[in-house]
């Protein structure tokens, strides 16, 4: 196992990012002439600056009936609207202190399928997915193959952590679907799981209101927001610890942009789009405390990147992000967090991945281990990984790490 750099970022322009769920039927009049932004939240399609580095979407929060964002220095708001029966773009700008509040004008919920998983197969193992498409044909009928994951290219390398799931029988709800897993486990003895898939997302209208205005706005399916200065945005009651004791509301800040669209509930959803090196400036220091070693540190950097790039296209099916900000994906928490030591580590792993042979290693980590790692097919449904095998947490002499 070794790590490698990609500070030559992204240059090959691998842009075939597919998730389960992403084929969904999009009516004419949904699109933009150019292309369909909201169509890019929902797939894995991994977007770039201008520099060539890529951004990430991070779901901030969801299921919200009002949203309200601020800046000190001034917003400028961008988005779409019907003018004279045609789309027109749209953008605006305030100076000074601003806020802005976010509503749904009207919506109509995403449509989505839920399926019982059967097998989840490595992309190169074309042959075996075949074998077992047939045998589960054979006994379950109804059979569906979604390709979840991604492929991307570093410095001349083309990273592919892509996956062949297989779907039997589709139900309408998650809890069927889940009844469906356990009467297959329960007769063929086989690892099930639910697998989500999004046939129709959500479209509609969002309200903007100024706080101290009577100005409205009306914007269709979503709102590009940034800081004049091209500072950080700040999002109010961003709720976070969620199942734990320091559950709570808090004011946030963000880098990058902020996008406010509609969560497949027809709800709205806030999704910071942001540079991978820079998310990881708000990522590291909530992960892990700032004051330990900076080899520490370092390391952390390095399997939280690879983390970020391992886990894209493969979760969040029915959602308009890539990830999330909470421990299901990495804890991120903005630009209020960022501490001098962990930027600094960040900085010098700039690029740095983990990769076994040729596959970029899914570097997963926890607070604790109880004293042996597990093989990751036994936490997860994913295929067997030869780098991350169960292994007892020892430090130098072979004694067991307390």
């Amino acid at each position: 196992m070794g790590r490698r750099s990609f500070s030559d970022l992204f240059v090959m322009p691998l842009l075939l990012l597919f998730v389960g769920g992403s084929h969904w039927s999009v009516r004419a009049q949904d699109l933009l002439p150019s292309q369909d932004e909201l169509g890019l939240l929902y797939s894995s399609q991994v977007q770039f600056d201008p520099d060539g580095i890529p951004l990430v979407t991070i779901g901030i929060m969801e299921h919200r009936s009002q949203v309200t964002l601020y800046s000190d220095y001034g917003l400028e708001i961008r988005y779409r609207a019907q003018k004279e029966g045609r789309w027109v773009r749209k953008t605006h700008r305030w100076a000074g202190r601003q806020e802005r509040i976010f509503r749904v004008e009207q919506a109509t919920k995403a449509v989505v399928s839920y399926w019982c998983g059967v097998a989840s197969i490595p992309f190169n193992q074309r042959q075996r997915l075949n074998t077992l498409r047939q045998q589960w044909t054979e006994r379950a009928g109804q059979v569906q193959v979604f390709e979840v994951g991604s492929v991307f290219g570093i410095r001349g390398h083309v990273i592919d952590n892509r996956t062949y799931i297989i779907g039997v029988k589709a139900q309408s709800t998650q809890r069927a679907a889940q009844a469906v897993a356990t009467k297959m486990f329960e007769r063929y003895g086989t690892k099930t799981f639910v697998h989500p898939h999004l046939s129709r997302r959500p479209f509609g209208t969002i309200r903007i209101d100024g706080a101290d205005t009577e100005q409205v706005l009306l914007a269709h399916d979503l709102v590009e927001v940034r800081s004049l200065d091209e500072g950080p945005v700040s999002v109010r009651q961003v709720e976070f610890g969620k199942g734990y004791q320091w559950h709570g509301f808090k004011d946030r800040q963000y880098a990058g942009s902020i996008l406010v669209t509609l969560d497949r509930a027809g709800s709205l959803v806030v999704v910071n789009r942001v540079g991978v090196e820079r998310l990881l400036d708000g990522l590291v220091p909530a992960e892990i405390l700032h004051s330990v070693p900076m080899d520490a540190l370092k390391a952390q950097a390095v399997v939280a990147r690879g983390e970020v790039f391992a886990k894209l296209g493969s979760r969040h099916f029915l959602s308009p992000y890539l990830l999330c900000a909470s421990t299901h994906c990495q804890v991120y928490s903005g630009v209020g967090v960022e501490k001098e030591r962990t930027s600094r580590a960040v900085q010098m792993t700039q690029g740095e991945l983990l990769f076994h042979g040729d596959q970029l290693v899914d570097s997963v980590y926890s607070a604790s281990c109880g004293g042996h790692s597990e093989n990751n097919e036994a936490v997860w449904s994913d295929p067997p990984s030869a780098a991350l095998r169960g292994r007892p947490d020892l430090v130098a002499g072979g004694d067991l790490h307390r």
